[in-house]
């Protein structure tokens, strides 16, 4: 359940990205020349990439941190490294399929009066240096059929079609309010890890209430008697009693699926409450990595909002989402109780395919 919701979330960037790349398959008689010499590519040490919305001036810079890309601004969002390093990998190799001639051309695919984007490929000075030390500027326009896109070095006048489609990379990437390529998720990146499982929970009400959710995996002779290769463990006040796979499971489904209505500033925590927050949920990776989120909930409000500790993000959530994020023991362990997780993924799922 989990591989499928972490698929759809991500779904149209990859199907975007797919089609914007099958210019590749053109034949080579077909490409006039490289956007970028190769030696002058293979130079390139890309640390950070510009934004830009020239119509409007809205810049956002990304740039890599401890293994995530990030937005370089007061809410540090993290973004879709597959994207982005897709992005940056495939302008270093495009190639250029024809010289297009005439402003016409230019102001039919979003060249002129300003280009759709700049995209700036900058370097590790990108803050210090004024300049944003950018490395390699250039200006997009609008989409070619069959996937191409119009183009042109920045600030100059002389539009390039470019063999893969660029332009609708940047929109699927790009939704009004968040950051390109944000992803948009409390537990954002890859948690757990590739070939990992999230192995245990804890789960702290501000009630004193707490919870502990454990995967027990079947032995090698379990395993041969027919048993399931896991089943899971809910432990209240030292108390332990099998849990449900199907709540676990749907529950941890949830729980890094988990979608934020808007990105807060860092710096925003303190005032929101989280000194006492409403619940703090701890997962451990099968690695023993940690991921800690709590929640704050203000109900007097109809407000709710979402720290990941771990990732130092602060978000508004929607009441409803937020107040599935920490389960009470019945909701686990009670079958006659509704599997809220299941059905939140379902309609969340459903939505998503639609």
């Amino acid at each position: 359940m989990r591989a499928l919701v972490v698929v759809l979330v991500l779904a149209t960037l990859g199907f975007v990205a797919e089609r914007a790349l099958r210019g590749r398959e053109r034949a080579p008689e077909a490409l006039v020349e490289r956007l970028l010499p190769e030696e002058r590519a293979k130079a390139l040490v890309v640390a950070a990439v510009s934004l830009e919305r020239p119509a409007d001036g809205t810049r956002w810079i990304l740039a890599r941190k401890s293994g995530l890309w990030r937005s370089l601004d007061g809410r540090q969002a993290v973004c879709d490294s597959r994207a982005i390093e897709a992005l940056v990998a495939e302008l270093l190799e495009a190639r250029v399929l024809r010289r297009a001639t005439g402003d016409s051309e230019r102001a039919a695919y979003g060249l002129a009066p300003t280009p759709e984007w700049r995209i700036e490929l900058c370097g590790a000075r990108v803050l210090s240096d004024p300049g944003r030390d950018v490395l390699f500027a250039l200006d997009v326009g609008r989409s070619l059929a069959p996937n191409a896109a119009l183009v042109q070095h920045a600030g100059e006048s002389a539009p390039l079609e470019l063999d893969f489609d660029v332009a609708s990379l940047l929109a699927a990437g790009f939704a009004p309010g968040r950051a390109p390529f944000e992803d948009a998720r409390l537990v954002a990146g890859p948690f757990p890890g590739p070939q990992q499982t999230i192995d245990r929970v804890f789960v702290d009400h501000s009630d004193g209430a707490a919870l502990e959710l454990v995967r027990l995996r079947a032995s090698e002779a379990e395993l041969a008697a027919g048993a399931a290769a896991w089943t899971w463990q809910l432990s209240v006040d030292g108390l332990a009693k099998p849990c449900p796979n199907p709540r676990a499971e749907a529950y941890l489904a949830f729980l890094t699926s988990i979608p934020i209505a808007r990105a807060l500033s860092t710096k925003s925590a303190a005032e929101l409450g989280f000194e006492r927050p409403t619940a703090r949920v701890t997962a451990l990776s099968s690695s023993g990595e940690a991921m800690v989120v709590e929640i704050v909930l203000r109900r007097d409000q109809d407000r709710a909002y979402g720290l990941n500790r771990t990732l130092a993000t602060v978000a508004e959530l929607d009441v409803e989402v937020a107040e599935l994020v920490a389960p009470s023991a019945a909701g686990l362990l009670e079958l006659e109780r509704p599997n809220v997780w299941d059905s939140w993924l379902r309609a969340h799922l459903s939505g998503a395919s639609r």
